[in-house]
């Protein structure tokens, strides 16, 4: 695989995990489910480690 095809497959990974998280999200802000404030961390975590790293110029 290329590294165009892998980055591209990385960035179609991710997209997916952006929307499973915002569907969870979405169920959490119901704050009716058991433990949803544990779960809301949790998916906030996941969500930064998803975000696009940040471009420096030097």
């Amino acid at each position: 695989m290329s590294p165009e095809q892998e980055r591209g497959s990385g960035q179609r990974h991710a997209a997916a995990a952006s929307w499973m998280l915002s569907a969870i999200q979405e169920r959490i802000g119901e704050r009716d489910l058991l433990g949803w404030k544990k779960l809301a961390a949790v998916v906030d975590k996941a969500a930064q480690l998803l975000k696009a790293p940040s471009k420096h110029v030097h």
